[in-house]
């Protein structure tokens, strides 16, 4: 388990961490160092397959933080879609509910922009690497 709170843990990260920390008996001291930073971002909800707890565990955090800190939260998936990727549809519910209360939705739309990237970086003549990253 990690011993402070990631700056920009991804969604399985988070959850992953909760659940571990839960059974070395220091759930309450993550949840609580969790509530205390002013930015907990989440990222990637819905790109990696997230345990049966991953949406009471959100819950939480966002309900500890609802009014008293910022949560960014990153998903490739639309919004509607998250009570069926968390698997609980009352949790992600409710979870949605508090975030989105003071929510901005930042929709991006188009092509990847590492696509584009390697596009531009192809026009310029610039060799590309095989390698992943």
């Amino acid at each position: 388990m990690r011993t402070s709170p990631l700056p920009h843990p991804s969604a399985f990260d988070l959850v992953e961490d909760l659940s571990e920390a839960a059974a070395l008996g220091a759930r309450r001291e993550l949840i609580q160092r969790l509530t205390r930073v002013g930015l907990v971002v989440i990222e990637d909800l819905s790109m990696r397959h997230l345990p049966p707890t991953a949406a009471e565990d959100l819950l939480e955090i966002l309900t500890r933080r609802y009014e008293t800190g910022a949560p960014v939260i990153s998903s490739n998936r639309p919004i509607k879609d998250w009570g069926q990727l968390l698997g609980d549809t009352a949790a992600a519910g409710a979870m949605l509910d508090r975030f989105l209360h003071h929510a901005e939705i930042v929709q991006l739309k188009g092509r990847s922009y590492r696509m584009h990237d390697r596009q531009r970086r192809r026009s310029k003549g610039d060799e590309l690497t095989t390698t992943a990253g």
